[in-house]
């Protein structure tokens, strides 16, 4: 009852357009709220000069191409794949041959979705949670209130037998509160919770470090261990070498315990953050300073927790014998041939879905099955799903989403093309790309979607928003 009634209370409080959760958002949020924040300096920024183009006066400001994750957009909403009712995972795979203009390119659509929460109440995993909260200098005021209010609903929320650690940091790390085991009295910890302050420098290392050695406490296959690193600056104490402290984390990561990074504001170094969650197989979120945003942050990291699904994730993807992926949207695909790739997955936490698209290249005979294999471990067991679908040329679209889901992959795309031209100092191309791609957007049919408005709305951000004289290329040339 207590989880329901909280849940109630973060739908009311959260904002209308959230992300799904067992999903990173970091990259779309960090970057949406780079481009509406603009006018600041930080140093993940590259910034052009101004300059005088055509008619008008315009600063290009974007950030650093890696921070542009091109299946943070993709994933970012709910997708109209199988969804699971009695198993774990479901896999899907879907087609549309009408999007390129060409009768032997495509796109191809593998789907991943878990068992939503809800179903999974009489199975639902111990959780073995450290949180551990960056209180420098720079997080007092709002920032540091809206972390005691969510530390305190995280709290709330968790069930007597589960285990937390809460570990603070400043210019050194600390423990605020050792490793327990909840019961129903946790007057002592909403005490612990009211006491934290903000001061001092950012020494992220040890914080994380020491967040990891009380959670190895408690930590089996019995149960979901995670870190939870919560921080809105760049590490400037301590170990400071990101290659190392990414090597640290990655130690307790291969034994078991997963890692999610949680950043506020825009003066944090995203790249490290991101880094941390994508080795330790946990999730990267970016909230700006919004303290709803905090709150739900953290119900969707419980929720993640307590049905957990799988650890180290791989998906298989091959195609028949002939053909070719001429390109996979985002992730970073290990290739297994011209018709064959292999992706390492975040790992599976319940209530989600996300897609892989690969453009492909047919045969002559246009013919041969699609196949998708996910294996991944479950308490220690070793577990596989697989689809196979064989494709058909006269059928061709399986699913009217996949439309949807590459007009998006291909604006991400292209912001991260921009943003590599600027990173470049080659800022005519910059905006040749972005007016492009706002020309070009503008007849999708789905304009007024909101999953895509979401992100045809940060394109129009960085856009100097001056006309082009471009030919449209068939469906977007890309």
């Amino acid at each position: 009852m207590k989880k329901v009634l909280l849940s109630f209370c973060f739908c009311i409080f959260s904002i209308s357009a959230v992300a799904q959760f067992g999903s990173s958002s970091g990259s779309l949020s960090y970057t949406r709220d780079a481009a509406q924040n603009s006018s600041g300096y930080n140093n993940d920024y590259s910034y052009s000069s101004s300059r005088r183009t055509g008619s008008y006066n315009r600063t290009v400001s974007m950030p650093k191409p890696e921070t542009f994750i091109v299946e943070d957009f993709m994933n970012y909403h709910l997708h109209n794949i199988t969804i699971p009712q009695e198993q774990d995972v479901a896999l899907s795979i879907d087609y549309n041959n009408s999007l390129l203009g060409k009768s032997d390119e495509f796109i191809v659509q593998v789907g991943v979705a878990t068992q939503p929460a809800n179903l999974r109440n009489d199975i639902q995993n111990k959780v073995n949670a450290s949180i551990v909260v960056d209180v420098s200098g720079s997080m007092s005021g709002q920032k540091i209130e809206s972390a005691r209010e969510a530390l305190r609903r995280f709290v709330n929320s968790l069930n007597n037998g589960d285990y937390l650690s809460i570990i603070l940091f400043d210019n050194e790390a600390r423990v605020a509160l050792p490793a327990t085991c909840l019961t129903n009295d946790r007057d002592k910890i909403y005490s612990i919770i009211r006491k934290i302050n903000a001061g001092g420098s950012t020494n992220l290392n040890a914080g994380m470090m020491l967040g990891y050695k009380q959670a190895i406490l408690n930590h089996s296959d019995k149960v979901n261990s995670r870190v939870i690193l919560l921080t809105d600056g760049e590490t400037n104490t301590g170990e400071t070498r990101l290659e190392q402290i990414a090597n640290n984390s990655l130690t307790y990561n291969k034994k078991g315990i997963d890692i999610s990074t949680i950043g506020v504001g825009q003066s944090l170094n995203f790249d490290l953050l991101r880094q941390l969650a994508d080795r330790g197989r946990g999730l990267n979120y970016f909230i700006g300073e919004d303290s709803e945003d905090m709150y739900k942050v953290f119900n969707d990291e419980l929720d993640a927790l307590m049905y957990g699904i799988g650890k180290n994730p791989n998906l298989t993807i091959n195609l028949p014998r002939g053909w070719e992926i001429l390109k996979c949207y985002g992730y970073n695909p290990v290739s297994e041939g011209a018709n064959s790739i292999s992706i390492n997955l975040n790992n599976l936490g319940a209530s989600s879905t996300q897609i892989v698209l690969l453009k492909v290249k047919s045969n002559n005979r246009n013919e041969g099955s699609i196949s998708a294999r996910l294996s991944y471990s479950n308490k220690g067991k070793h577990e596989t799903s697989e689809k196979t679908m064989r494709y058909n040329s006269n059928n061709p679209v399986t699913n009217r989403e996949v439309e949807k889901n590459y007009d998006i992959a291909f604006m991400a795309q292209n912001l991260k093309d921009a943003a590599k031209a600027n990173n470049q100092g080659n800022y005519s191309k910059t905006e040749t790309i972005l007016n492009n791609t706002i020309t070009w957007m503008k007849d999708s049919p789905y304009f007024n979607d909101g999953d895509f408005r979401r992100v045809y709305d940060i394109v129009a951000l960085y856009a100097p928003q001056k006309s082009t004289e471009c030919e449209r290329p068939v469906r977007y040339g890309y």
